[in-house]
């Protein structure tokens, strides 16, 4: 029989969310972010006590954890570098992210919605180009990574970029017409996908 315990789930719910959350272009051929082993370290990182910092983990720290984890990670995924002109800790920062948005179908880890980080790749920051323009806030982020990779960028500059995208929340959110309201940077995801649709 299956355990019905959550904390006798944590690692099953680790497992298949650092899986779900893999980024494709992660660890692909010889372009790849990370090589051999990286996936694996990954998951083992997710599964071997990330899990337990989360529950305490409220607004007021979710910066401060993130940033910690953050470390954690990149220093494991320094022995995993396929291109090593990439900051590990950029790289941590993409994976962290990706996994708390996968994180977000459990209810209890949903109290955090609203303090996770957009995760920075090529196709938010295309999307983001063709919108500053008409945005403060975007304009800013653009000025900010201007000729740079999103696995390159230091801390302070990854979190100048994350404040930005609350004020491009706050733009959107005013704007006459706004049939609902965002109330997390992760629903920014939507607009690399949006010149699909």
């Amino acid at each position: 029989m299956y355990p019905l315990i959550l904390d006798q789930l944590k690692p099953a719910i680790a497992r298949e969310t650092a899986k779900m959350s893999w980024p494709l272009g992660m660890s692909r051929g010889p372009n790849g972010i990370l090589g051999e082993g990286a996936k694996q370290a990954t998951e083992e990182f997710f599964i071997g006590g990330f899990m337990d910092t989360l529950p305490e983990c409220r607004a007021a720290n979710y910066d401060a954890l993130h940033r910690a984890q953050t470390i954690v990670l990149g220093n494991r995924l320094r022995l995993h570098q396929a291109n090593p002109n990439n900051n590990c800790r950029a790289v941590a920062r993409k994976l962290i992210n990706t996994f708390m948005h996968q994180l977000m179908k459990y209810d209890r880890y949903r109290p955090l919605w609203c303090d996770l980080h957009l995760p920075l790749d090529n196709g938010i920051f295309g999307a983001l180009g063709r919108i500053a323009g008409e945005s403060a806030a975007v304009q800013a982020i653009i000025e900010c990574m201007r000729g740079r990779s999103v696995y390159k960028i230091r801390y302070e500059d990854y979190m100048f970029i994350q404040n930005r995208l609350w004020d491009f929340i706050d733009e959107l959110n005013r704007r006459p017409g706004m049939e609902f309201r965002l109330t997390s940077r992760i629903e920014l995801n939507l607009l690399w996908a949006w010149d699909d649709c």
